[in-house]
């Protein structure tokens, strides 16, 4: 459909290649994820690959949900998540380094969140890290979204990203 001098494109049930690739996309990425996950060299250049790779991986999951493509049944599941409140006026975007200055990692709220605000937190993101277990495996990730930064920071299971993310691309 042309509007003005742009084309918006609406997805139509003759579009499923284009969800097909979406949900090859997200099953190669948690994929990777499930191989990658018992590394345990974490230096500033995987986080950064890693970083990446899940911001791939939900912008394909964000599309689907975006576009009414992944049924109810997916889309109304909440995964268990840790929120840290903000505690620290707001500075300028880039500042984010240490975590422990800017979030009460000390107080975790168990909360739950359904696909497409974790998606919106991945896309989105403006704050992201790594938390690993004691044999320096990767256990968790940080994530906000530019919009929640000044609000609160996400910490997700990368198991639960994971299962996400595989439930995501053969959900029909």
């Amino acid at each position: 459909m042309i509007l003005g001098n742009r084309i918006e494109i609406r997805y139509t049930p003759d579009m499923t290649p284009h969800i097909t690739f979406y949900k090859q996309a997200i099953a190669k990425q948690a994929k990777n994820l499930e191989a990658i996950k018992d590394r345990t060299g974490w230096g500033p250049a995987a986080k950064i690959k890693l970083e990446l790779q899940l911001q791939q991986s939900f912008y394909a999951l964000w599309k689907l949900l975006k576009e009414g493509l992944m049924p109810e049944s997916f889309t109304c599941v909440e995964i268990p998540m840790k929120a840290f409140a903000y505690k620290h006026p707001k500075v300028a975007s880039g500042h984010y380094r240490q975590l422990k200055r800017y979030y009460n990692l000390s107080e975790p709220l168990p909360v739950t969140h359904d696909a497409h605000f974790i998606a919106n937190q991945f896309v989105h993101n403006a704050v992201f890290d790594i938390s690993q277990d004691m044999d320096k495996r990767l256990f968790s990730v940080y994530v906000t979204s530019d919009q929640q930064v000044h609000m609160q920071l996400y910490e997700i299971a990368i198991r639960d990203v994971i299962e996400l993310l595989e439930e995501a691309s053969i959900t029909e």
